[in-house]
């Protein structure tokens, strides 16, 4: 991510393109130093500054909020698996049962309008503490601390 991040810089790009192709990766290398195709894609769903927003506080409910108007689901879930728990709600929510036989109930249609979802957790800060509690509890043989 910080190396997509530096090739959409003007001279700082030249960097990430020799490191690409010292390991031997041409198409990242010629990538790298296409500074228009890598700004036309600069703010897709998988762009490194979507992903480097998913990972702020504040930031990552605005890369949610955006997957979720394009219609990019996965990528909004992507950026809400951070969070402890989401709420969902919705104004109404509509299903269409069909019970022609009442042993075999059959969902055949769902609706719902005015559906928000809320993240509930700073993914960042949680996560840091949750890699500092951990860093605390194993010593450095492995082991849990008593």
């Amino acid at each position: 991510t910080i190396m997509r991040l530096a090739e959409l810089m003007p001279i700082t790009n030249l960097i990430p393109a020799a490191v690409h192709e010292a390991s031997g990766d041409r198409e990242a290398a010629l990538r790298a130093l296409n500074l228009v195709a890598g700004w036309s894609q600069a703010f897709e769903p998988d762009s490194a500054f979507t992903r480097v927003a998913e990972l702020l506080p504040g930031a990552d409910l605005y890369a949610f909020a955006v997957h979720v108007q394009a219609g990019f689901y996965a990528q909004a879930l992507r950026s809400l698996t951070k969070t402890s728990w989401v709420n969902v709600a919705a104004d109404t929510a509509t299903l269409t049962i069909d019970c022609s036989c009442l042993k075999d109930l059959l969902c055949v249609g769902t609706e719902m309008t005015g559906v928000a979802v809320q993240p509930r957790q700073f993914s960042l800060v949680v996560g840091l503490k949750d890699v500092l509690t951990s860093f605390l509890i194993i010593d450095k043989e492995g082991h849990r601390r008593g």
